[in-house]
């Protein structure tokens, strides 16, 4: 299971659809995804052609700065994907000018809420209107789920990332 994370508006809606084709209610507004949404994606084998898995990928609520204690545990049934998952996404807005400070948001309610085990692929999104260039210094991958690009690059990483936690 593949949980998508992010602050709210990063993209994660938009995501889920263009990489499962699962229909997702996407909308530039808070708490527009409040329940969970499935959707399953096939994941190549790289080291076995031919072989794969079908795997899970769930789209959660997005975070805010300062969201209250008792928002937080309104939205369990949304977080406990998460907390559940297999491999985290963090989606981000690479469009956005406050990332930074929307990344450490978003990792520090992870470190509060997920087991230090699960790893945490960042996803830079939104790259067709990016305008900030600090995705280059962090390690992650760069897509837009508007435009599908750079989607190789993104399941590749997904399937080694599972399939290197199936082989342990």
């Amino acid at each position: 299971t593949v949980a998508l994370v992010g602050y709210t508006n990063a993209g994660k809606s938009s995501l889920l659809r263009a990489l499962t084709k699962k229909e997702a209610y996407i909308r530039d507004e808070l708490f527009s995804t409040l329940d969970t949404s499935i959707g399953t994606l096939f994941i190549p084998d790289e080291r076995h052609p031919g072989c794969g898995q079908k795997i899970l990928i769930a789209d959660t609520i997005g975070f805010l700065q300062n969201l209250p204690p008792h928002l937080i545990e309104s939205f369990q049934a949304t977080l406990s994907e998460v907390q559940e998952a297999d491999l985290i996404l963090h989606i981000i807005d690479s469009s956005d000018p406050h990332q930074e400070l929307k990344i450490k948001v978003v990792e520090g309610i992870l470190s509060n809420m997920i087991d230090k085990n699960i790893p945490v692929i960042r996803i830079f999104n939104k790259s067709d209107l990016q305008r900030f260039c600090f995705w280059h210094q962090k390690g992650g991958i760069t897509v837009s789920a508007a435009q599908k690009s750079n989607f190789a690059e993104l399941m590749k990483r997904i399937s080694s990332t599972l399939f290197s936690i199936a082989k342990n």
